[in-house]
């Protein structure tokens, strides 16, 4: 099974300045019409929502009319409800002084699905 030459999983998508990925254990643990306040409150404009229910939970795409670096999307994922660990991890990369061109590809991804031991779950 091809693994888009990741050995963690199949990635379905990468970041990019313009778009929020959240990884959300449950629909109802924020309401759309609150993601679309706490939005608003910081100054974010949506374009389009999309969302995929994944095993767990659902994986929101918020496109955004202007780009952002990745502090402020790291910041306004976990204010929006993201997976905390997630965005504690992301918030870690932020951290590392110099970035190789795989990392700024790459420095968050949400799966298609996940891989165990090279196997899909």
């Amino acid at each position: 099974m091809a693994t888009n030459g990741n050995d963690y999983g199949i990635v379905d998508e990468y970041a990019e300045a313009h778009k929020l990925l959240l990884d959300l254990d449950q629909i109802a643990a924020i309401p759309w019409d609150e993601i679309d306040r706490r939005l608003e409150l910081m100054g974010l404009t949506p374009v389009a929502m999309h969302y995929r229910q994944t095993a767990r939970g659902f994986h929101v795409r918020i496109f955004l009319t202007e780009g952002y670096p990745p502090p402020v999307l790291v910041a306004a994922q976990a204010i929006l409800g993201s997976d905390a660990r997630r965005e504690a991890l992301n918030f870690r990369r932020m951290r590392v002084p110099h970035w190789t061109e795989r990392m700024l590809k790459r420095w968050q991804v949400l799966f298609a699905r996940k891989l165990k031991n090279g196997d899909p779950e």
